[in-house]
């Protein structure tokens, strides 16, 4: 019981504090959330909103002075009574619908302070409906384009903008070009999504967030140059742009997001920087025109699907930086005929499920790295034009491996290579001795600069598998 009494108290206690951090209250008629510890405050919602209201910069709770410094999400929502209102200079952000629906809304003071606008925020109000077809801003932001755009046009936002709001020019089918100004910051969610016809963009070093679907379905974009100045790309940025052949990325972005560049059957190639740590959940997935590719050594994680059904590729290498690679990251890519597995330290290959390489049917040549520790079920099902695999795996960290891996590969011509001394440990190991042919590398090829590089790699196998298809040589070889 004395236990439970002091369960109840703690709960009650971190229940305070969590109160204490974001308390809602209403002074002169105006409510907030109030954020006591970081001295802010945001307008909410309330029912009996009317009139003309003169939000303050500051107020002062429970022995704090906190700067209003946001209007949330819906917060005069539908408030119809409402006929002005005056924002201060403290304002930020105004949150998504929040004045929707207010239609006897006549006067509305925005600041230059307000860098963020939500969706759909003055939507339905009467100082949005009075305002002429065109452009509209609301203080130093480009809220939306109002009305039905002609054929052909061209815009050129107007200097000192600060930002594109969400959806801004969303469906704007008539939308040719484009010219943002060095002041935009960023670029809103959906801001031209669907906007077909606009056939280039040039983002200004101004910018350093692009929103998600920010350029969905833009299928007439050809190019876009995407400046130094952006560390953040939102999910499906530039998803089914097929129009698109060429992306120049920054070295500033960090992570090539979710379905970036998905279904952008156009892009024959693009560089990926030495900045991006990540390629995200089918970043490439559906790149159909993806010839090559060039993963730099600066990324750790190539998520799910991030390649699938690339059919263009020919070839890839996993550098040394890998350690993991997640499910169905190339499958269907019936076009990669070589994988160069550089990855020492890559300790997860997919799942059972999902496996990373399956349907890759001209794949003749893959080699695995020596630290692997597990190869999914299927993980190169239906690979059925390997013709060689090098594992570096050694004898004392081998493992077994299920029947399926290499379903599909005919065991009888596929040549298995092995580290020297681990031919023996193969050829009783579980999945491996189904390899008819099993060939032990010689030291030399371990520890020897084959292929003259400067360094001991992987890049030595491949020499040394070259030199004995090539030359005939048994002279490197114990079988």
């Amino acid at each position: 019981m004395k236990k439970l009494n002091l369960l109840f108290t703690a709960l009650m206690l971190v229940c305070c504090i969590g109160m204490a951090k974001a308390e809602e209250v209403t002074i002169d008629g105006i409510k907030y959330d109030v954020d006591t510890e970081a001295k802010q405050a945001t307008v909410t919602w309330d029912r009996n909103y009317s009139g003309d209201i003169v939000i303050p910069s500051e107020i002062a709770y429970n022995n704090a002075i906190c700067s209003v410094t946001s209007i949330g999400e819906d917060a005069f929502y539908n408030r119809t009574g409402l006929t002005s209102i005056v924002i201060p200079n403290s304002v930020t952000s105004i949150g998504d619908e929040a004045f929707y629906g207010c239609y006897g809304l006549t006067s509305i003071t925005i600041p230059n302070s307000v860098t963020s606008i939500g969706y759909s925020a003055f939507y339905d109000t009467a100082w949005y409906n009075s305002q002429p077809d065109g452009v509209v801003y609301a203080g130093k932001v480009l809220y939306e384009y109002k009305g039905t755009m002609p054929e052909n046009t061209s815009i050129a936002i107007k200097d000192g903008t600060l930002g594109i709001v969400r959806g801004a020019f969303s469906g704007c089918t008539g939308l040719t070009n484009i010219t943002i100004p060095n002041s935009i910051t960023s670029i809103g969610d959906e801001a031209f999504r669907d906007c077909y016809s606009l056939t280039s963009i040039v983002i200004p070093n101004s910018v350093t967030f692009i929103g998600g679907f920010a350029f969905l379905y833009c299928t007439g974009l050809t190019s876009v140059e995407i400046p130094n100045s952006v560390t953040s790309i939102g999910v499906s940025a530039f998803e089914g742009c097929t129009g698109l052949t060429n992306v120049e990325l920054p070295n500033s972005v960090t992570s090539i997001g979710e379905y970036t560049f998905y279904d952008c059957k156009g892009l024959t190639s693009i560089e990926i920087p030495n900045s991006v740590t990540s390629i995200r959940v089918s970043a490439f997935e559906g790149c159909t025109g993806l010839t090559s590719i060039t993963i730099p050594s600066s990324v750790t994680n190539i998520a799910s699907e991030a390649f699938y059904g690339c059919t263009g590729l020919t070839s890839i290498e996993i550098p040394n930086s890998i350690t993991s690679i997640e499910r169905s990251a190339f499958e269907g890519c019936t076009g990669l005929s070589s994988v160069e597995f550089n990855a020492e330290n890559c300790t997860y290959m997919g799942d059972n499920a999902y496996p990373v390489f399956s349907g890759c049917t001209a794949l003749s040549t893959v080699t695995i790295g020596e630290n692997v520790k597990t190869i999914p079920f299927y993980a190169f099902y239906n690979c059925d034009g390997l013709t060689s695999v090098t594992s570096l795996i050694p004898a004392d960290k081998l493992f077994a491996i299920y029947s399926d891996v290499f379903s599909s590969v005919d065991k009888t011509t596929c040549t298995l290579y092995v580290p020297y001394g681990a031919k023996e440990t193969y050829a009783a190991t579980n999945g491996w001795k189904a390899f008819a042919n099993i060939v032990e590398m010689e030291p030399v090829s371990l520890h020897g600069d084959i292929n003259g590089d400067g360094e001991v790699n992987v890049g030595d196998f491949a020499a040394l598998v070259n030199l004995i298809f090539n030359s005939g040589s048994q002279a490197a070889t114990r079988e």
